[in-house]
């Protein structure tokens, strides 16, 4: 389904008109025609299905036919010690696919990007979600180093993917409401430092995959899809 963020809609105006970047991503990649569903959402949860009614030089209109209020599938944030910028931006796209609420941006020893604000990373989180039909937009939280970082005792579980040591996921289950943290490091891991403070948190678990050792995104990737499939309905 093509999907627009719209965070300033009025839900009880039935019709919508569409312009400049957006109207051009649907009538000229799209190609979308009369009579097209377009899903719009808000990005706090809420949801509509409209109809192309209509389509003029610069602008289409929509009228709206069903209306939506979505429920989280699941409660997981991410925490990443920063690689690359390209990498980086990489695992905001995984993450906003994956459902993920928010993203911690950390410093390490060995972390290689220090993360700013952006248009373009505002781009990406919302193409991300369009794509994805994800109608809740992902938070960006301020950029912490990992040993000045204090938001470990919101979560029930916090669980670190490690290349040296812990058990796979194969007995564990979660409930949606779970408050579960996923921390990926940077390519070169943790610093024995690093790796000391971790394993002294009261509520960290490591988890490793039968995998050959992989790059950042694809942790991310592999970590968020593993946890989200053991998410069972209360």
């Amino acid at each position: 389904m093509r999907a627009l963020l719209r965070p300033e809609i009025d839900w009880q105006e039935r019709e919508l008109s569409i312009l400049d970047d957006s109207f051009h991503h649907l009538v000229k990649v799209a190609r979308a025609r009369i009579g097209d569903k377009v899903l719009i959402l808000d990005g706090i949860g809420n949801g509509g299905l409209y109809k192309i009614t209509a389509i003029e030089r610069k602008s289409l209109n929509l009228l709206q036919e069903e209306k939506y209020q979505y429920k989280k599938k699941h409660s997981i944030d991410l925490a990443i010690a920063l690689p690359k910028k390209e990498a980086t931006e990489e695992i905001l796209r995984h993450a906003v696919e994956c459902g993920v609420g928010k993203v911690w941006p950390l410093l390490s020893e060995f972390s290689q990007y220090s993360f700013r604000p952006s248009s373009r990373v505002d781009r990406i989180l919302q193409g991300a979600m369009e794509q994805s039909n994800n109608p809740y937009l992902m938070a960006i939280e301020e950029q912490k180093h990992l040993m000045n970082f204090s938001a470990w005792s919101q979560y029930q579980t916090v669980f670190c993917c490690s290349t040296q040591r812990g058990h796979n996921l194969s007995s564990s289950s979660f409930l949606p409401d779970d408050k579960i943290l996923v921390l990926i490091g940077p390519e070169a891991g943790f610093s024995e430092a690093e790796e000391k403070f971790l394993a002294e948190l009261p509520n960290i678990q490591f988890i490793q995959f039968p995998t050959p050792i992989l790059r950042s995104p694809t942790a991310s990737a592999v970590a968020l899809g593993a946890i989200c499939s053991r998410v069972v309905d209360a």
